[in-house]
């Protein structure tokens, strides 16, 4: 398994978009689905596009969705940090959305680490705006697992 983050647009319209993500590390995988305001949507490429450019100590928390079992569907958390070295680190914290089991109602989470190179997180907003503006329906940032 390659390690990476991939959104893959399912369907959209004016008021929302629902979004696929796979995050995987190199051993673990997962995926679930995240519904974006495409205002947000739009927000988080500009966000993006100017924190690329500070890889001497940036950091970016790329949010969408909401945790708890109060939001429509899953959440995504990833906090991007430059380190003294211009390599990415990225931490992401995402939760499917939850379902009934029989004490409660449950989501499955997961915390995995990745690493990326600045040319890499270039290509992922260059991606993730096409996605935003209608143009492409998947963007994936190539990464590596939690070291080189």
């Amino acid at each position: 398994m390659d390690a990476k983050i991939e959104f893959v647009k399912n369907w959209s319209d004016d008021d929302m978009s629902q979004l696929t993500i796979s995050i995987c590390d190199g051993a673990s995988r997962f995926c679930h689905e995240v519904y974006v305001d495409p205002q947000r949507l739009r927000d988080a490429v500009r966000g993006l596009d100017v924190f690329k450019d500070d890889v001497y100590g940036g950091t970016y928390d790329l949010r969408f969705g909401v945790f708890g079992p109060t939001y429509a569907a899953g959440a995504f958390h990833a906090h991007f940090q430059f380190d003294r070295y211009a390599d990415l680190l990225i931490t992401v914290h995402a939760q499917s959305r939850f379902v009934e089991f029989p004490i409660n109602q449950v989501a499955s989470e997961v915390t995995l680490y990745l690493t990326a190179l600045p040319g890499q997180l270039d290509d992922f907003v260059r991606a993730l705006r096409a996605v935003s503006d209608g143009h492409a329906d998947s963007a994936t940032l190539d990464a590596a697992g939690p070291y080189f």
